[in-house]
């Protein structure tokens, strides 16, 4: 095998290697990425994100975990509130248009 030979095998290894090592990393780099942009809806953080908390604060996932509780219980008795409100306001309107009937119904000594 001559010089040239040799050398263009160990180029070729060199740039083979160089290329799987670009695409290995690229994969690790999609990886974090997708890692980076991971989101999630909601009032509560999905578990690996409540463990990293526990991590850096003990008992803090727990206290977000209750957080998200009182909001919600909070949340579900203004609204049972506003709809209480709104029955009672239907009811006075309804029993002010019954009188109101009433006062000038004929069967009750309405006349003209």
């Amino acid at each position: 095998m001559s010089e040239g030979t040799k050398n263009d095998d160990c180029h070729e290894t060199k740039e083979g290697n160089l290329v799987t090592q670009i695409e290995e990393t690229a994969e690790e780099i999609k990886e974090e990425l997708a890692e980076v942009r991971a989101t999630f809806i909601g009032p509560i953080p999905p578990p690996d994100i409540l463990r990293g908390y526990d991590k850096v604060l003990p008992g803090l996932a727990d206290r977000i975990v209750g957080m998200a509780e009182a909001e919600g219980s909070h949340r579900r008795d203004q609204e049972r509130l506003a709809l209480d409100a709104e029955i009672e306001n239907d009811r006075n309107l309804i029993n002010a248009y019954i009188k109101e009937v009433r006062t000038r119904s004929p069967l009750c000594g309405w006349t003209r």
